[in-house]
Order: structure tokens, then sequence, then C-alpha cells
């Protein structure tokens, strides 16, 4: 038996210590994904302050910015930009990073959506494109923002730009003015423009939830430019022997532009949705161009010379709208789109052509040519367009049935008069070039996709019909013209998702493009006396096969990316221009089909974030085997192309102190012709790039750019190397930064020339002019930040 002791109250006594300090330290995600879209925050990446949009986007891992504002991302060009997801400034991204300041943004979105719509020019393409959807922050929605600025510089040069914006949960509104003589600088890289432009251009942009059931989007765009430059050209043609055909050219070009976008959206209830848009667009341009010319053989012996003067002037009008009617049934995935499009398209205009050509033959004779036209251009384009999409859910699957029928009536009457010196006017008709052409083509495309998605992939597997129908009817020349084709696209589609960062995705895709009406037409178009154009009646439809690998890569929580495609292009019956020159040394070119060619690509583009916040270090590699065929003076031939680019570019800021973006780019092409070596062709280009600026001392910030160019392969005189270096000086002239004064130095060394290259089919093409060069310029910039009285 045990016994128990009483014990009795015990007192404790209280005894406290300090624990060692210590710390929690968390990895903040500075990306979310969710399925395929990415979204960044603003605030992991520093911007200057009152700087635009187009600065915060150049820091985005696998994002690019051009110098005219310019958007791709891993390569892929960005069509539309969405603000609080409503359309802003539709299909011109442009106007968005340059026209709103970085300080709004709280959230990019990179988004692959299906496009809004179909048809059968782009039926069976990837069916996904790229947009951002940028989100504005709650403290700024209250506010009217913008900018304005005003310079005036040496040699007359000046540029006014003022922008403002105004977002609220339930409204947008944006406008902007610009106009310049200077090619868009500062805000574009104008050493990598042709001549000097003087362009005026204004826009708004408008949309507001007018009640819970009603919307309203629209946008009006005008535009005006005017361009005046001298260029001079060397063209190698590799038809049989080379020819070299030079050119110097004076060229003025202007157009006028408006642009009218709006759509309008009424939620009939909480399953249905009625919604009509309207596109307008009226434009008109001038060209005259100046031009002396001369051909020579590979051994610089003359083969003919002269002089072409091509005057221009053209009216278009182009007006589409769409009804479009969506239904969600009860069913979960169960729904029906119904769009019913309509749009007409017409240009009037007159070309005169005066030429005069000396050619040299062969026996030492020599013959002279002359022509004096005007060719009158009018024509009229009307399309009617149904599409129905329909989706039935299938158990874990959605089936969907696709249908688009499209009616296409585009006359034209081009008829061609010769100068009659005795009546001093155009009266004489010439009926070997004149032309009157009826053209009515329909389209039938109709298709079932099979897709699901779940938590790991998704796939998609369709296929398609497609059945054309082009009639067409040449007046002049009493020549009918029937196309007939009927082809079944399939496509295929995977994505992988290995985890929250990482894809893998593969496609498959066939294509069918038809030829283009001007194509088949029996006639003889000779613009340029030296280039004869004729069509061809029996072409048929052309064939591509698309195949596409990738892996994608983020890291959610240092956003160091990698993005890897391998993608490759097949093509059966591709339409290429048959070549040959006839006993004047002149050029013809005729579209027939040929088979062989292909393309396979294999690109990286990575992306490593630097210990300072927003800074960044790009890399990105291109690797590219092209073959091409072509048919030179009556022989199959055949070109193959080995390319490969290498670029790094370093993003690196240090706080509200110092930014530095050096770039440096290599591009390698080796051509080679199934003709001999006479004609293979060898390029390398370097190119390097340094921005910076510098907040040294009396609020005082020192910045610029240098490029630097170097061209070799190219024809003799067109391997330059240029040096541009601008460069600013800039001090806040308000406490708060509002009002900014600007001292500019454009290409201070006075070296700026525009260089480009082209290779086509059996050619290849420099171009160099001289652009803008050495001015400065003050400039005054007034940044607000007003409460809306809303």
């Amino acid at each position: 038996m045990r016994s128990s002791i009483e014990l009795g109250v015990l007192d404790l006594e209280r005894i406290g210590f300090t624990l060692s300090q210590f710390e929690v330290k968390g990895i903040k995600k500075q990306v979310r994904i969710k399925r395929d879209t990415l979204e960044f925050s603003a605030d992991n990446f520093h911007t200057k302050e009152n700087s635009l949009v187009e600065e915060l986007f150049k820091k985005i891992p696998g994002m690019e910015v051009g110098s005219d504002g310019s958007i791709k991302i891993n390569g892929e060009m960005v069509k539309q930009i969405l603000v609080d997801g409503r359309p802003f400034f539709v299909d011109n991204p442009k106007l968005v990073s340059k026209n709103m300041l970085s300080e709004l943004i709280d959230k990019i979105q990179i988004i692959d959506r299906k496009k809004d719509r179909l048809s059968p020019q782009n039926i069976n393409e990837s069916g996904k494109e790229k947009i951002i959807n940028i989100t504005i922050r709650k403290d700024k929605l209250k506010l009217v923002s913008g900018q304005s600025s005003a310079s005036y510089g040496s040699k007359d040069k000046f540029s006014v730009h003022t922008m403002a914006n105004r977002f609220l949960p339930n409204q947008q509104i944006a406008f902007f003015v610009k106009g310049d003589n200077i090619n868009g600088y500062p805000d574009g890289g104008i050493e990598e423009s042709e001549g000097i432009s003087r362009s005026w251009n204004a826009g708004m942009n408008y949309s507001e939830d007018i009640s819970p059931k009603l919307k309203i989007y629209s946008n009006y765009i005008i535009e005006s430019n005017k361009k005046d430059y001298q260029r001079k050209s060397s063209r190698q043609n590799f038809i049989s022997d080379s020819s070299y055909y030079d050119q110097e050219s004076n060229i003025l070009s202007s157009f006028v532009s408006h642009r009218i976008d709006t759509r309008i959206e009424l939620k009939i209830d909480s399953l249905q949705t009625l919604s009509y848009s309207v596109l307008f667009n009226y434009k008109t341009d001038k060209d005259i161009q100046d031009n002396n010319f001369s051909m020579s053989d590979q051994h610089t012996n003359v083969l003919n010379n002269g002089v072409i003067n091509n005057t221009m002037s053209t009216g278009s009008n182009n007006f589409y709208s769409s009804l479009i009617y969506d239904k969600k049934f009860r069913k979960k995935g169960r729904q029906l789109n119904i769009e019913l499009g309509n749009g007409y398209a017409d240009m009037k205009g007159d070309n005169y052509n005066v030429s005069s050509s000396h050619y040299i033959l062969g026996n030492g004779e020599s013959l002279r040519d002359t022509l004096n036209q005007k060719r009158i251009q009018s024509s009229v384009v009307k399309y009617t367009q149904l599409t129905l999409l329909y989706t039935e859910p299938v158990k874990d699957h959605s089936l969907t049935f696709s249908y688009v029928y499209t009616r296409r009536n585009s006359p034209s009457n081009n008829p061609v008069f010769d100068y009659d010196r005795n009546k001093k006017s155009y009266t004489l008709f010439n009926d070997s070039l004149s032309n009157s052409v009826g053209n009515v083509s329909f389209y039938h495309y109709g298709g079932l996709s099979l897709s699901t998605s779940k938590t790991k992939y998704d796939y998609s597997f369709s296929l398609f019909t497609l059945i054309g129908d082009m009639n067409n009817s040449n007046y002049s020349h009493h020549v009918d013209t029937k196309l007939r084709s009927f082809d079944l696209l399939p496509n295929v589609s995977f994505n992988y998702y290995v985890d929250a960062g990482r894809k893998v995705s593969f496609s498959y895709i066939l294509n069918s493009q038809l030829p283009d009406v001007s194509q088949i037409q029996p006639i003889v178009y000779s613009a340029n006396p030296l280039f004869i154009q004729l069509g061809n009646r029996d072409l048929k439809p052309a064939h591509n096969h698309s195949l596409l690998l990738s892996y994608s890569s983020i890291n959610v929580e240092t956003l160091k990316s990698l993005y890897i495609m391998l993608n490759g292009m097949f093509l059966s019956n591709k339409i290429v221009n048959a070549t040959w020159t006839d006993s004047l040394a002149r050029q013809i070119t005729q579209p027939l089909n040929k088979s062989g060619a292909y393309m396979l690509q294999l690109s990286v583009n990575t992306s490593y974030p630097l210990k300072a916040k927003g800074s960044t270090i790009k890399f990105a590699s291109l690797v590219r085997l092209n073959k091409n065929v072509n048919y030179w003076n009556g022989k199959d031939g055949t070109s193959v192309e080995v390319a490969a680019m290498q670029s790094v570019g370093l993003f690196y800021s240090c706080k509200e102190q110092f930014d530095l973006s050096p770039a440096v780019t290599f591009d390698y092409s080796n051509l080679r012709y199934s003709d001999g070596g006479q004609n293979n062709q060898t390029y390398l280009n370097y190119r390097f790039s340094l921005d910076w600026n510098a907040n040294i001392f009396w609020g005082l910030s020192l910045g610029g750019r240098v490029r630097y160019n170097l061209n070799t392969g190219s024809t003799a005189g067109y391997n330059l190397s240029t040096t541009i270096i601008n460069a600013y000086l800039s001090k806040p002239l308000m406490p708060n930064r509002q009002l900014v004064m600007k001292f500019y130095g454009y290409d201070l060394l006075n070296k700026n020339v525009f260089n480009a290259r082209t290779i086509g089919e059996g050619f290849v093409e420099n171009v160099q002019s001289i652009g803008l060069q050495r001015f400065f310029m003050l400039q005054l910039t007034y940044t607000f930040k007003n409460k809306s009285t809303r």
C-alpha cells in the first residue's frame, strides 16, 4: 500500500530571460502564373521618376521595346494593349508605351489569348496571340496625369508633345497631340530611320461602363506625315551571270490618315451579350520619285542606263462593321458565338510614269526608249463574312464546331494612257497595258476541334476543311480565270505544365495560301522599265506545314527566365517569281509554283535579374537554316542560307543615381546558290549601343546614347561603320521635378547614315541614305498629376 505526502502550497519564483535577436526572412514571389498568364508587379522594377511605360516594359523578362515603341515578347510582336481589361488605342501598342506614365501601373499581365476573329486567311493559324493588360494603381484612379513638352533647336528643329490620361473604375479617357520635324527624336531612335520627316498626329481614347449592362469603347487618330530624302541603292542580281543595278533617288512622300474605332457592348442578361463594332479609315497618299539608274555586268560593262520619274497620288476609304452575339448556356462549357461582318474599301489614284532608257546592245549599237504614261487606278472591295462557333462539353472535353463563310467582290479598272504631244495631254489609250477586271471569291471553312484542360496538361486536335472558289474576269483581254481549291487542314497543339513556372509546348499546323488576284492577271506591269512583271493564270494554292516545339521557364521568386523555341516550316507549291532577262538586259518576273523550300530555326531568350532592384541582363540567340527555291533563266535552282544572331543586353539601375544599358549584337549570314560560287554571299554585322543616365550634382542629370554599327560583306561603298553619339543635360526647375529642362545634342560626330540590306529571290540589295544629322535642342517638360473633379 502506497502512502501520500501533503506538501502544502509551493511558491514559484518568476525568472525572465531575453532571447537572442532573430529575423524571419521570406522571399516574395515577383510573378504570378496562371496557365497562359504571367503577372508582374511594377514595384519590382525601378524606373526613373516621371518616366513613360516603355522604360518599365524594357525591364520585364522576355520583353523588348524598339526605339519606335513597338513591343515584342520572346520575339513575338504584341498587337494590342489593354488597360484594366479595356481596349486602349486599338491595335497600336506604341501609343500606350509612349503616352502613359509608368508610375500609374500596378500590374503587367502578359496573356496568350485566343484570337477574336477568324477568317479564311488566318483560319488555321496558332489561334492565340500575345497581348498585354496593365492595371492601374487604385490610388491613381482619380488622377488626371500626363506630360507636356516643347523643344526648339538649331536648323529650325522643333518638337511638341502633350498627353493626358484619366482612369476611373468605370471610365477611361486619354488623348495626345504630337508634332516634330526630327523623326520622333528624342522619343525614338532617328539614327535608324531614313531621311527627314515632318509629322503631326493626335488621338483620343474613350471607354466607359455607362451602366452595368452597357459599355462603349472608342478611339480616333489623325496623322499627317511628310518625308524628304535622298537614297542610293545597289542591287546584285543572281540570274545567270551576275548583274548590278545601281540607282540614286530623290524621294518626296506624304500622307494624311483618319481612323475611328468604336465598339458598343450590351449585356442582355447574365448569359447573353450583343456587341457592335465599326472601323473607318480614310487616307490620302502622294509619292514623287526621281531616279537615275544604271545596270552593268560582272565586268562593270554598262548594259543600260537612264532616268525614271514616278508620281503617284491616291485616296482610299476602308469601312468594316460587325455584329456579334455571344450566348452561354446553363450547362457549363456550352456556348454559341455568331458574328456577321460587312466591309467596303475603295481606292482611286493617278500614277504618272515618265522614263528615258538607253540600252547598249551586244554588237556595239544602242537603243533609246522613252515612256510617258498615266495609269488611272480605281478599285472597290466589298466583302461579307459570317462566323459560327458552337462549343459542347463532352465529359471532360470540349467539342467545337467552326464555320466561316466569306464572299468578296473586288472589281478594278486601271486604264493606261500615253502622252499625246500634239494635244499635250494623256489621251492615247494603251490597250496592252490597260486592265479592267471583275473578281468574285467565295470561301467556305468548317471544322471540328476536340480539346481538354487538365491540371498538368491541355491539348487540342482539330481538322478543318477550306473550300475556295475564285472567279476572275479580265474584260480588257477577254480572259476568264477560275481557281478552285479544296484542302483538309489539321491542327494539333499540346501543352505540358511541369510546374507553376515551367511549360513545354508542341504544335503542328497546315496552312493553305491562295494566290493573290494580282498574281493571276494576264497583264504586264512596268512602272520601272527594267523590271517587268507578268501574271500567271495557272497558279495553284501553296501549302505550309508548320512545326513548333518550345520550353519556357520563369522563377517566380527571382524572375530568372528561359525561353527556347524550335520551329520549322516546310512549303509545297510555294509561289515564287520565275525570273529571266531579255536581249535588252531587262529583268522579267512571273509567279509560279515550286516545292522543296523549308526553314528550321532555333531561338533562345534568357533573362537574369541582378541584385540591384530592376536590373537585368538579357541574352538572345538564334540559329536559322533556310532553303529557298528559284527558277532563273529557265533553270531550277536553290539557295541555302545559314544565319546566326547573338545579342547581350544589360539594364542596370542604382536607385535614383545611375542607369546604364549597354547592348551588343552580332548578325552572321552565309548564303550559297546552286549555280556556283560566284554569287555566294557572306555577311557579318556588328552593333553596339549604350544608353546611360546619371545624377551628378546640383540636381543635374547627364545622359545619352551611343550607337556603333559595322557592316561587312556588302557591295563596295556600303561596308560602312557609323558611330552616333547623342547626349543631354537635364535640370529640374521645381522641387517635385514636375518641370524639367533638357539640353540635347544629337549626332555630335555628324556621321548619321542610314544603311539597310534586303535579301530577296535572286537578288541582294543595299540601301544607303543620309538621315538627320547633328543638331542641338532645348526642351521643357512639365508632368502634371492633378486630382480629378469627379
